[in-house]
């Protein structure tokens, strides 16, 4: 008797089709615009989490300004603390768009610290900053040399389509910076991620 090595065509064809039936299962089930919100909510926070970092190792203001309009915020290092984007001192900004489908909007619920909410946007105590492109000056908020921020923030996203398993809220609190994400899980938000 002779010992068979390897597979036959029809073997690895039966195998082959197996597996694209399986996929093709289990591919309607999953939801890519959940994972497009989480990583909406993951870029605000590893944003606003290196604003605080370049603030307390420059030892220069770093503002941020939101943009509802266009779901972007932009951060800009303040070299000279005049919360103002100057091209001439080569200020740098940088501009973080959020995720296909997501968008700031106003949520069916809040978190506890911030105001009330405008357009998606909690701030008890908003600074007067100015960003490129805009003639006028907007509020935003500002890190501090010391880690801290200007005030509380909470951002609120959710999808285009609108669901509310999409909804996701990014938080910043005022004494130490710290930036936390949520979801809003049986009518409650839920701290998400590490």
């Amino acid at each position: 008797m002779r010992l068979r090595r390897g597979y036959t065509l029809i073997e690895m064809m039966i195998v082959v089709t197996l597996i694209a039936i399986v996929t093709a299962t289990a591919m309607p089930h999953i939801d890519y615009q959940s994972f497009r919100q989480d990583a909406s909510a993951r870029a605000i926070r590893s944003a606003m989490q290196g604003a605080q970092a370049y603030a307390v190792s420059s030892q220069h203001n770093v503002f941020v300004d939101i943009d509802p309009t266009h779901n972007v915020l932009y951060v800009v290092y303040d070299y000279n603390d005049n919360l103002q984007w100057d091209q001439a001192n080569g200020e740098h900004i940088i501009a973080v768009p959020l995720q296909d489908g997501a968008q700031i909007a106003q949520p069916p619920a809040v978190l506890p610290g911030a105001g009330a909410p405008v357009s998606g946007i909690g701030m008890t105590t908003p600074a007067t900053v100015q960003v490129p492109g805009k003639t006028t000056f907007t509020s935003g908020y500002v890190f501090r040399a010391d880690g801290a921020v200007s005030t509380d923030v909470q951002i609120y996203i959710n999808s285009k389509r609108g669901q509310v398993k999409d909804w996701r809220a990014v938080s910043i609190i005022p004494a130490t910076g710290r930036v936390d994400w949520y979801k809003y899980v049986n009518s409650t938000w839920k701290l998400a991620g590490i």
